[in-house]
């Protein structure tokens, strides 16, 4: 499974600044001033859910002439923003995740038409199959394909559907925690706000650029790849800068985890998170599999969070070592909003 390239970190004025190592500058600000803020509860919030296909999960069903099936559709996730996390796993239990919003919502049926998911997944909630074990308290109707490394992979079960037990994802108490807990979409068009302002440093050369997203995608190959390769000597492998070429889609937070979402459907970076402070102005991250993200994206990432209005600042920072054992200090930071339909 290919490793996945995140970049992230939010702040007005905001910096990549991939700066050769020399002293740690990690402080900030307390969090006492309170941020004025306009984010409401997410719609989906009390719905919430992560469902389990019993049995280990669903096989993808095989076309005829082809070997069999090896990839295995074990959870679903419903997030408080109404995306939906599809959890994979391959023949060799790499799991694999995609996450997409359902382009129409009608009761308990979801309807998929993107480049990373088609077809429909349906909750059986109002008449529960019959428990098998103590084990089943729902069913799901799956009629879904989903795109992963240039392949749809398809997932059908019976009329009836497949057993599947629900483990309702609790809301956030706490007004930071319910603020970031959504799906955050990058700010567009030709407005300074909207501007990406990328800060690269290195033995006292210094640069910076500003870049937009591109049909509502992060781009990072245009800014960064150039800039850190060509202008800062940062040592690179060829699967770092591949990595580098993929657009950013938008990012998920749900009540656990926290899922980049690419573009290009070759699957998507998922962790775990947790606050790291009482004033929740930092979390951390733990990647939920170790072939996910890269040396710019690992278990040592922190990233601060900021709200304004109905807009969040991620700054991600992460020290790094290229391919010429060289050490960075590497920090982002993007503007993203929320929106009440995306």
């Amino acid at each position: 499974m290919k490793k996945n390239f995140f970049y992230f970190a939010f702040a007005a004025v905001a910096a990549i600044s991939l700066t050769a190592c020399s002293s740690d500058d990690d402080s900030n600000d307390s969090g006492s001033t309170t941020p004025t803020v306009n984010l409401p509860k997410p719609v989906n919030a009390d719905n919430a859910a992560v469902y389990t296909l019993s049995g280990g999960g669903i096989a993808s069903t095989t076309p005829a002439g082809e070997s069999a099936s090896t990839h295995v559709l074990a959870s679903l996730e419903v997030t408080e923003s109404e995306q939906v996390l599809f959890q994979v796993t391959e023949s060799d239990n790499t799991p694999f995740y995609v996450i997409d919003r359902p382009t129409s919502v009608v009761g308990n049926l979801f309807t998929f038409n993107s480049n990373k998911a088609k077809g429909t997944i349906q909750r059986v909630e109002s008449a529960p199959a019959t428990t098998r074990q103590g084990l089943v308290e729902y069913a799901i109707i799956l009629n879904i394909q989903l795109y992963h490394n240039g392949t749809w992979v398809e997932f059908k079960t019976a009329p009836e559907g497949a057993p599947a037990t629900k483990q309702t994802q609790t809301p956030s108490t706490d007004d930071v925690t319910t603020w970031l807990v959504r799906t955050w979409s990058f700010v567009t068009g030709n407005l300074p706000a909207a501007t990406f302002d990328v800060h690269l440093a290195s033995n006292g050369v210094t640069a910076f650029k500003d870049f937009f997203s591109t049909n509502g995608t992060l781009d990072l190959e245009t800014t960064i790849l150039k800039e850190a390769v060509e202008v800062r000597n940062v040592g690179l492998s060829a699967k770092d800068k591949d990595d580098l070429k993929r657009n950013i889609k938008n990012i998920t937070v749900s009540a656990d985890k926290f899922v980049i979402a690419y573009a290009d459907g070759r699957g998507d970076d998922v962790a775990k998170w947790s606050w790291t402070d009482n004033y929740k102005t930092t979390m951390k991250i733990q990647l939920m599999d170790n072939k996910m993200g890269n040396k710019f994206f690992n278990n040592d990432t922190k990233i601060d969070v900021a709200f304004n209005d109905n807009r969040c600042n991620l700054t991600l920072k992460v020290l790094f070592t290229d391919d010429n054992g060289k050490q960075w200090d590497s920090s982002l930071t993007v503007h993203m909003q929320y929106a009440t339909v995306q």
